[in-house]
């Protein structure tokens, strides 16, 4: 079984830290309404418990999959994560080749948040992805009154282009 991991939230100070190389790192933002792949087709919800539930592999394996790979400790839950699972079928028909490697195909992002200590090179090549395919961007700032974070908008694309409501 293949796993991807997403998330509803895109300022949590802990998952930038764990995730994004301690805030040097960005985060993808997808609509899923705008989904032309249909890889969110099998986006399901993790379950935060302290409770392990009975899983039976032998009566039904797609079932103990689900149970075991859509669970985590109730501690994980301000990851408010989301998974997609494939298995090797699935993705291998679904995925892009790239010499001997495959990648999965996602839609094109609808904005990409810059962790707050990114390097300026790495910056200067989002902002030219970003301004050629016209993917809204933003800077994760931290507030230091009240110890979080925040975004500063440094490209903006609407969702929809102004030509195609003429």
């Amino acid at each position: 079984i293949r796993v991807c991991c997403f998330s509803k939230v895109q300022d949590n100070m802990l998952m930038w830290s764990h995730y994004a190389d301690k805030h040097t790192g960005i985060c993808l933002e997808f609509d899923l309404l705008e989904d032309s792949t249909n890889v969110f087709r099998s986006l399901f919800p993790v379950k935060y418990t302290n409770i392990r539930e009975s899983c039976n592999y032998i009566r039904d394996a797609d079932s103990y999959i689900k149970c075991f790979a859509l669970t985590k400790s109730i501690d994980w839950s301000y990851e408010k994560e989301w998974r997609i699972l494939f298995n090797d079928e699935i993705f291998l028909r679904s995925a892009l080749k790239i010499g001997e490697k495959y990648f999965l195909k996602l839609p094109k992002p609808s904005a990409i948040y810059l962790g707050k200590r990114i390097d300026s090179e790495n910056k200067r090549k989002i902002f030219d992805i970003c301004k050629k395919r016209e993917i809204s961007l933003y800077q994760m700032e931290k507030d230091t009154r009240e110890a979080k974070l925040y975004e500063i908008e440094i490209l903006k694309y609407s969702e929809k282009n102004f030509e195609d409501e003429i």
